[in-house]
C-alpha cells in the first residue's frame, strides 16, 4: 500500500488490509477470551522497512491480493464447515462475506 501508485488499485490493496487487520483484532480476541497465548507473528513494525524501494509493480500486488482472495474463500469455507460454537462459525461467514467482496 506504501508504495502503490495506480489510483484505480491502491484502494482495493487498502481493502484488502483493513480486512486483515480487522481479522487479526478479532482471532486477538477470541484467543484472549480463551486463555489462549497470542502467536508473535509477522509484525510491520518490526519487519518491514516502508522507506525501502518499490519491489513489485501495482499489477503485481494486485494479482496477489487476487490470488489471496481465492485461497481465502476456499479456507473460510472449508473452516466455516467444521466449526461448531456459533461465535466461530459467525466469524467465517463474516470473513467469507468480506472476501467475496475483495474478490
Amino acid at each position: 500500500l506504501e508504495k502503490a501508485e495506480d489510483l484505480e488499485i491502491k484502494p482495493i490493496i487498502e481493502y484488502a488490509l483493513e480486512q486483515s487487520q480487522a481479522h487479526i483484532q478479532k482471532i486477538t480476541a477470541i484467543l484472549t477470551e480463551e486463555k489462549n497465548h497470542i502467536p508473535h507473528g509477522f509484525k510491520l513494525e518490526e519487519d518491514v522497512d516502508l522507506t525501502a524501494p518499490r519491489l513489485f509493480s501495482d499489477s503485481f500486488a494486485l494479482n496477489f491480493v487476487h490470488q489471496m482472495a481465492k485461497i481465502g474463500l476456499t479456507a473460510y469455507s472449508t473452516s466455516l464447515a467444521s466449526s461448531t460454537r456459533s461465535d466461530i462459525t459467525s466469524y467465517y461467514e463474516e470473513c467469507l462475506t468480506e472476501t467475496m467482496q475483495l474478490y
